[in-house]
This record gives C-alpha cells, structure tokens and sequence, in this order.
C-alpha cells in the first residue's frame, strides 16, 4: 500500500521539497501502522490467550 503511494508520488510533478514532506510524511504512517499491527499482535496473545502461531497466521496488509 505504501509502495503504491511512493510510486504515485514519483510519477507526479511535484517540487523535490513537496516530495521529500510527503514521503516523510507517509514514512511516519507507515511507522505508526507497524507500531499499531505489533500491539494488537501483543493483545491477541497476552490478553486474549491466542497462541502466537494463530495471531502470526493473521493476514496483516
């Protein structure tokens, strides 16, 4: 998904600083869904019960 919005990014024509403000703007996103996939994986095994192999087994996009 990410990847997608760097190509985009890419083939518009935008200034260098535009460019540089959005991709940093969507690495701080993408950062922040890691962040947010790595808790809810903790949740499901430690407050849930789920073993890890079954929280692994979830599709995270």
């Amino acid at each position: 998904m990410v990847c997608d919005w760097l190509v985009a990014i890419e083939s518009k024509n935008l200034g260098s600083d535009t460019r540089s403000q959005l991709q940093q703007k969507m690495q701080e996103i993408r950062i922040k869904l890691l962040d947010e996939q790595r808790n809810l994986q903790s949740l499901a095994t430690d407050d849930v019960g789920l073993s890890k192999a079954t929280v692994m087994s979830f599709k995270f996009r």
